[in-house]
């Protein structure tokens, strides 16, 4: 409608990518809004069957802190209706979905520097509710936090698979994944394993994700239009990984127009120069990690992966207690 009002009124009043922000940027409040209500129905129809069910109340504990850490997150991150602390996000979203009971269970403790933390008390033990990790510490010391990631996204995927196993009409799962997109500690972007990392001062690294979050997203859509089905969905986000690499390789992919954002799922593989330069990196034994992603063609690499996933892990595994992460008043 766009192109067909310009070319026949001959006006470029505005330029067709600014336009298409300024849609998304109009209508995002208003799907991040749905998506939290979205969302909390969700989980209080779990937890609801969970009590019908005469479940222990560890059960709903656990999907009270998976609601905390997956959406609470997100909400915060974007500021949805206004909510940025822990303190509101418990008396104004948790108290819904847990329900009146639930500052019996969830208490705010002091957190540093400042704000407070959200922990779960029952029988006068508390533990806390820890979110997904956060980008500055991965990147300090990306060889402590490897395993944490791996097995966060191992976590991220669980939740993924029960969001798409709801029974939710494909509006309303598109809306919670926009939402929980959104920030660096989002279940979206923690999809990603961590693959290979350099070494050095935060300020000269970056998190990169080969494949995009608007690619993951892009291949979740093609699921829920029954494009592909889910083991083919899942063999996808065992390819998706997340890289410490120096800030240059962030310059290189914006010589790349439109691959900052959207890599057709292709990863580096659309960006000959920045997978040039990462194998060099390897060639200078600078890099580490995983670096069998790297040492030969992708496509050789494929299948070693997928083996390697399979036996290191299954998104089938069961959890249990409550999930700990970190949680903290920090903003994304």
């Amino acid at each position: 409608a766009y192109i067909k009002t310009k070319n026949l009124h001959s006006v470029d009043f505005l330029a067709l990518e600014q336009f298409e922000n300024n849609v998304k940027t109009y209508y995002a409040k208003e799907i991040r809004q749905d998506a939290k209500t979205y969302a909390a129905e969700l989980y209080t129809d779990l937890i609801n069957k969970s009590r019908k069910a005469n479940e222990p109340i560890e059960n709903q504990l656990n999907l009270a802190s998976e609601y905390i850490i997956n959406i609470g997150r997100p909400i915060r991150s974007a500021m949805v209706d206004y909510i940025t602390t822990n303190k509101k996000l418990l008396e104004q979203e948790v108290s819904k979905v847990f329900g009146k009971d639930y500052a019996k269970y969830f208490k705010l403790e002091n957190a540093k520097p400042r704000g407070y933390k959200v922990e779960v008390e029952i029988e006068g033990k508390r533990q806390s509710i820890n979110l997904y990790q956060e980008v500055t510490a991965i990147k300090a010391n990306p060889a402590a936090y490897e395993n944490i990631v791996d097995n966060q996204s191992v976590l991220a995927n669980k939740w993924l698979n029960k969001l798409l196993d709801s029974g939710f009409d494909k509006g309303k799962i598109q809306a919670i994944l926009a939402l929980t997109s959104y920030g660096q500690r989002s279940p979206v972007r923690k999809l990603s394993k961590l693959g290979v990392y350099v070494e050095g001062q935060v300020k000269d690294l970056i998190l990169e994700h080969e494949i995009t979050v608007n690619d993951i997203r892009g291949k979740i859509t093609d699921h829920l239009n029954n494009k592909i089905d889910r083991t083919e969905l899942k063999a996808f986000l065992n390819k998706a990984y997340v890289h410490v690499l120096p800030k240059f390789i962030d310059d290189i992919i914006k010589t790349y127009p439109g691959k900052t954002t959207n890599r057709d799922g292709k990863g580096y593989g659309t960006m000959p120069k920045v997978e040039s330069e990462i194998k060099k990196l390897d060639t200078n034994k600078k890099l580490k990690g995983k670096t069998y992603l790297f040492k030969a063609s992708r496509s050789q690499n494929t299948q070693t992966l997928n083996n390697a996933v399979k036996l290191s892990r299954s998104t089938q595994n069961p959890t249990k207690g409550i999930t700990v992460l970190d949680f903290d008043d920090t903003l994304a």
